[in-house]
């Protein structure tokens, strides 16, 4: 395995308090509930799969309807700091 996480895992299936999570590249390749034995320290951290946000017009004080690339990319970098894995930018009715 490349790296492991620990602390509290949130699944479709389960909220584990102290988890074991094995990551190889991209890819997760186990979740496991923690054990003494383990040597990583546990954590408060909560891991879990990304966000996707199906509607938003911005974020972090910025606008995705202002006609402004840094704006979108303001907004964008808000809603990953927070989780968001993918979203879909939505316009809103506004004057051109």
């Amino acid at each position: 395995m490349t790296f492991v996480l620990r602390g509290r895992v949130v699944t479709l299936d389960a909220d584990l308090p102290d988890a074991m999570v094995g990551v190889e590249g991209e890819r997760i390749v186990l979740v496991r509930p923690a054990t003494v034995a383990d040597e990583e320290p546990a954590t408060d951290q909560v891991i879990m799969p990304g966000l996707v946000d199906l509607h938003c017009h911005g974020g972090g004080g910025a606008s995705f309807t202002a006609g402004e690339a840094a704006q979108v990319e303001q907004g964008a970098r808000h809603h990953l700091a927070q989780g968001t894995t993918s979203l879909v930018g939505s316009a809103v009715t506004d004057t051109p």
